[in-house]
């Protein structure tokens, strides 16, 4: 069953509003005070936008993916912990601002987002 022209303009609009609308809690909140770092908003989106999008079509990340094993197995779980202990002790170690990372956090959100709609609007 293939979709229609309106099917898929409205799949379009449908995941446009729903990224609009996930992004902006996290990011009215840190406009609200005044405490948004632009450099570390698009640091973020740039470094998570490569990682989730021409990285992730790399022989590099395919061995990295099989080598973490199928969902839901014992290695891919280790894998997630390992990568979370990781994250955790480099913020501990560099002792980011609140500012620095939050911004950091919603710039990664943000190309999150749009690279998964665009994914969902070309398939």
């Amino acid at each position: 069953m293939t979709e229609s022209d309106g099917e898929r303009r409205l799949r379009f609009r449908y995941n446009v509003l729903l990224t609009v609308l996930v992004l902006v809690a996290p990011v009215a909140m840190p406009l609200d005070v005044g405490a948004v770092d632009w450099f570390w908003v698009v640091s973020g989106a740039v470094l998570n936008g490569v990682a989730v999008g021409p990285f992730a079509r790399t022989a590099t990340a395919d061995r990295i993916n099989d080598l973490a094993g199928e969902p839901g197995s014992l290695r891919k779980v280790i894998a997630i912990v390992v990568m979370a202990v990781g994250i955790w002790s480099a913020i501990a170690v560099l002792q980011p601002s609140a500012v620095a990372l939050g911004s950091f956090v919603v710039g990664g959100m943000a190309a999150l987002l749009v690279v998964e709609t665009g994914r969902k609007i070309r398939s």
